[in-house]
């Protein structure tokens, strides 16, 4: 979520500050950079590109976070700031706005945010592992191909279908009601209803400004289950369950199943998620996810499909240094309904290590070695690139 700011960070602070005379103040700042020391990529076609030491690779952008809140009622404000744009118009941006307020087991919580139940599992061992992006988030892949590596599905209603408190992954205002029951079948019971801001329905005569979604999620001591629905839109509907179980604080899994069909846009899409944490030790550790994506678009012959994986397996050396290998595997036109080989599948792998100064401070460096896996009809596919990533980050 990005939206610009009309008003300073320091009269963010002062405002909370001033109406938040009997609450919790907490201020958590970070500053990130991550550059590219090196990258090489070659084309179907023998076209060679090499760039070195690229401050901007991919942004110097982190957050100054402000919350406050007591027994009753909070508020949060949280803003992305971009030391590539200066003093540019986008240089300081909201990410996330919103309060929050409770009568007992009742809450309500409205503004610009997220709120997910059901743990990603997508935090690496190194600063912008493979696992930490879009296949982490339960629901539709954004990434599947029609035949062009440009053109794809992108972000639908139903990806990052389990943020209950946003459609299609973002930047939308909501207004979700929330109320906790204890000891139901020996857990806790979480059942949420709200309003989603969109264009539900526009009309000549009437117009509705926001659609529906509801989630019920069920806590025991070892197990969750996680269920949503969501009406964004008219005639759009879409499901999604997701089932994690935890035994020990060694092991975790989830496995998730989405689905939505939309009347004369969607004929049927679905998800299958699953993932698996283990630890074999407190410092070795393994990760792995996996995503199934399909969509058939209402009078399509024939669904996209794609098959979104990737593991990581990590060392913790010491309290300040961190070894881990990463991989990635995206066949995002896994169907190959066109018959062409255009670079859309690709195959990466990532040896990394993470240096610390300290908790929440240190360097991460990695080696990135992709390589497509169809790209013979397309001489202007990348076939192949190596990355040499280096993210500085603190975080405070």
């Amino acid at each position: 979520m990005k939206k610009s700011l009309k008003s300073s960070i320091a009269l963010a602070l002062i405002v909370l500050a001033v109406s938040s005379v009997s609450a919790e103040i907490r201020i958590k700042e970070q500053a990130r950079i991550r550059t590219s020391a090196y990258s090489v990529s070659k084309t179907e076609g023998g076209d060679k590109k090499a760039v070195l030491w690229n401050l901007k690779n991919a942004s110097a952008i982190d957050y100054l976070n402000f919350y406050a809140d007591n027994e009753y009622a909070g508020v949060a404000i949280e803003s992305a700031i971009n030391a590539g744009l200066k003093n540019g118009a986008d240089a300081i941006t909201f990410d996330t706005y919103y309060g929050w307020l409770n009568y007992g087991a009742l809450k309500f919580t409205f503004g610009d945010y997220d709120s997910r139940f059901t743990n990603r599992y997508n935090v690496t061992a190194t600063e912008a592992g493979l696992l930490d992006s879009d296949i982490a988030k339960y629901g539709l892949s954004n990434k599947i191909s029609y035949g062009l590596a440009a053109d794809k599905t992108g972000k639908t209603w139903l990806y990052d279908f389990g943020n209950v408190a946003q459609p299609a992954g973002g930047e939308n205002l909501s207004l979700i009601a929330d109320y906790t029951l204890s000891d139901i079948a020996g857990g806790k019971l979480l059942l949420k209803t709200g309003l989603l801001d969109s264009e539900y329905d526009k009309g000549t005569e009437f117009e509705q400004n926001a659609g529906y979604v509801f989630e019920a999620a069920w806590q025991g001591e070892s197990a969750s289950l996680d269920l949503i629905f969501k009406n964004p839109v008219n005639k759009a509907f879409g499901g999604a369950a997701y089932l994690t179980y935890k035994p020990s604080d060694a092991l975790a899994a989830v496995a998730g199943f989405t689905a939505g069909v939309e009347t004369d846009v969607i004929d049927l899409a679905f998800a299958v998620d699953g993932r698996l944490q283990y630890a074999f030790s407190k410092e070795l550790k393994a990760t792995a996810v996996a995503k199934y994506s399909s969509y058939k678009a209402d009078g399509a012959d024939d669904a996209e499909s794609a098959l979104e994986a990737g593991a990581e397996l990590s060392y913790a050396a010491s309290d300040s240094l961190v070894f881990a290998l990463d991989a990635r595997l995206d066949l995002t036109d896994l169907d190959d309904n066109e018959g062409k080989d255009l670079g859309e599948n690709t195959v990466t792998v990532s040896p990394r290590v993470k240096i610390s100064a300290g908790p929440a401070a240190a360097i991460t460096a990695a080696v990135e070695f992709t390589q497509a896996l169809n790209s013979g009809d397309n001489d202007a596919a990348v076939k192949t690139k190596v990355d040499v990533p280096v993210i500085f980050r603190v975080k405070l």
